[in-house]
C-alpha cells in the first residue's frame, strides 16, 4: 500500500510538472494579482501581493496589459515599474518608498568637480539614441530587464517625445551616456553606461546641473539607487510624497522643447562654478 502511494505521488508530481510546462507563464499570477485589461488604469496600491517581492521593497501590483505609450506614462506618473524577464508576462511593481535626488542639494565630489571643469569630454543629446540604448542593454545584460519588448517600448516613447538620450564623447568615440523619460519638469534616468572611467558620472551630473538651471527641482531615481546615485545626495521618501511631487512636475508645461540643443553653447565648468556659488550663498543666508 505504501509503495503504491509512493508511485502515485511520483506520477502526480510528473503530471503537475508537465502541466506547468505547457501552461502560460501568467498562470502562476492568475487570481493572485490583478490582470490588466485594455484600460491604462492600474489597481490601487493596496492590492499589491506581498508574496511576490522584487528586491527589498517592491511588490507585484499587476500583470499583463501592454507597453503602449499611454500606459507607460501612466505607470511612471504612479511610480509603477515594469520589470519582467523575456519569458514572463508584463509585470508591474510598486513600492512604499521612492528614491529622489533634490537638485538643490546635489553633492558633487571634488574629483568630479575637477573633471567637469576640464574639456576632456563633449556632450550631446538625442544624437545617438539607438546606440545609447543598445550600450545600456549590452552592459546590463545580466539584469534582463532591458529586453526586446522594453526596448521597443522605449523607442516608441522616444518617437513620441518622452524619452531622450544624452551622449558623452571623447573625440569621436561614444564613451558614456544615459537615457531617461522627461515630461514637464519630471525626469527619470532609466539607465546609464560607461566605457571610460567616470563618463557615466560626468553625464549624470551634467544633466542634473543643466536641468536644474532650467527649473527642475528633483530627479526620480527609482527604487534601487546605485552607490553613485546615493553619493550625489539622493534620499528615499514615502510614496504619497513622491506621487504629489511627480503629479505637479509632470502636469507642468514642457520646459525642454528641443532636447537636441540641450547642451548647445553650454559650459559644464561655468555650470559647476555657478551652482557651488549658489549653494555657498544659501548656506551663508541660513
Amino acid at each position: 500500500m505504501i509503495k503504491k502511494n509512493i508511485v502515485q505521488s511520483k506520477v502526480t508530481r510528473k503530471l503537475n510538472t508537465l502541466m506547468c510546462s505547457v501552461l502560460p507563464k501568467s498562470y502562476k499570477y492568475a487570481g493572485k494579482v490583478v490582470k490588466l485589461t485594455n484600460s491604462v488604469d492600474f489597481p490601487p496600491f493596496e492590492m499589491a501581493n506581498r508574496d511576490f517581492q522584487f528586491g527589498p521593497i517592491a511588490y507585484l501590483l499587476a500583470y499583463g496589459g501592454d507597453l503602449s505609450v499611454p500606459r507607460m506614462l501612466q505607470a511612471f506618473q504612479l511610480g509603477i515599474i515594469p520589470f519582467f524577464k523575456p519569458d514572463e508576462p508584463y509585470l508591474w511593481w510598486t513600492a512604499e518608498e521612492r528614491c529622489v535626488l533634490n537638485l538643490g542639494n546635489l553633492h558633487i565630489e571634488r574629483s568630479m568637480r575637477k573633471l567637469l571643469k576640464k574639456s576632456e569630454f563633449a556632450l550631446t543629446s538625442d544624437q545617438a539614441f539607438p546606440e545609447v540604448v543598445e550600450k545600456c542593454r549590452s552592459m546590463h545584460n545580466g539584469y534582463q530587464w532591458l529586453n526586446q519588448d522594453r526596448i521597443r517600448a522605449i523607442h516608441r516613447l522616444h518617437e513620441a517625445g518622452y524619452v531622450h538620450s544624452v551622449e558623452v564623447w571623447k573625440e569621436d568615440t561614444l564613451v558614456g551616456g544615459l537615457f531617461g523619460i522627461q515630461r514637464g519638469y519630471y525626469f527619470y534616468a532609466e539607465s546609464m553606461f560607461t566605457l571610460e572611467a567616470n563618463a557615466s558620472k560626468y553625464c549624470f551630473l551634467a544633466v542634473a546641473l543643466r536641468l536644474y538651471e532650467l527649473g527642475f527641482e528633483f530627479f526620480d531615481e527609482g527604487i534601487w539607487p546605485t552607490k553613485h546615485i546615493e553619493s550625489t545626495g539622493a534620499v528615499m521618501i514615502p510614496r504619497d510624497e513622491f506621487l504629489t511631487r511627480v503629479h505637479t512636475a509632470m502636469n507642468d508645461s514642457d520646459v525642454v522643447l528641443d532636447w537636441s540643443g540641450l547642451f548647445a553653447d553650454w559650459s559644464p565648468s561655468d555650470a559647476v562654478r555657478k551652482y557651488l556659488e549658489k549653494q555657498n550663498y544659501m548656506k551663508e543666508e541660513q
